[in-house]
């Protein structure tokens, strides 16, 4: 996907995350900063995940993903922690769990301590079927 794919993809999930917000009014500037800082993380996480593509010959894809994965599953954990965090902030909306967020970061920092693919793989695989189903059928 190159880089200019995985910034579309990024901001895709920062407009779907920050759509929530529109409307609020903020009283402190604490609470904007929370608000954005999440879509700091992932676009960072986006940044450092995508490979540079040589010029000529091919690039290990698999290499790639375990020289960068501890860099980008901590990035990708902050993300999490501080998205529910500012998740708390809208009034009116029914968030995920605060404690959800947390497992969900924690699981990810502790896959940044491995570097087998079959751990790797299967934990994603999971993160990603909950994604799904948080999409399909929202967070209750």
């Amino acid at each position: 996907m190159g880089a200019s794919g995985w910034l579309f993809f990024a901001l895709i999930i920062h407009w779907l995350g920050v759509s929530a917000y529109r409307g609020l009014e903020f009283e402190r500037i604490y609470q904007s900063l929370l608000i954005f800082s999440p879509s700091i993380f992932g676009a960072a996480a986006a940044y450092v995940l995508t490979p540079t593509l040589p010029v000529e010959g091919e690039i290990d894809l698999d290499k790639h993903y375990f020289s960068v994965a501890p860099w980008v599953l901590r990035l990708a954990a902050a993300f999490i922690a501080l998205a529910g965090l500012s998740d708390l902030l809208v009034p009116g909306e029914e968030p995920a769990p605060l404690p959800v967020y947390l497992t969900v970061a924690t699981v990810l920092l502790l896959l940044s301590l491995t570097a087998r693919p079959l751990v790797h793989r299967v934990v994603l695989s999971v993160l990603v079927v909950m994604l799904l189903r948080t999409v399909a059928l929202g967070s209750r």
